[in-house]
């Protein structure tokens, strides 16, 4: 399982590194989005191992990053 969350992190930065842009608000919006994503999925594995309450902790990380969009 490890290995597949390796590779949705490894797939997902490469993806965020292809959008192209000269607007230094994009790019930090690209490596907050690379770093929320990565939470999510950090998230959902502490929740597969041990049952936590997955829920509010990505709805705190989704609102960060609705945050800085919004700015």
């Amino acid at each position: 399982m490890a290995l597949d969350r390796q590779r949705l992190i490894k797939v997902f930065k490469e993806e965020c590194e292809n959008l192209d842009s000269s607007n230094s608000e994009i790019n930090d919006y690209k490596k907050e989005l690379f770093k929320a994503v990565c939470d999510i999925i950090y998230q959902e594995s502490l929740h597969q191992e041990r049952a936590t309450r997955i829920q509010q902790k990505v709805q705190d990380t989704i609102s960060r990053l609705s945050e800085m969009v919004t700015e």
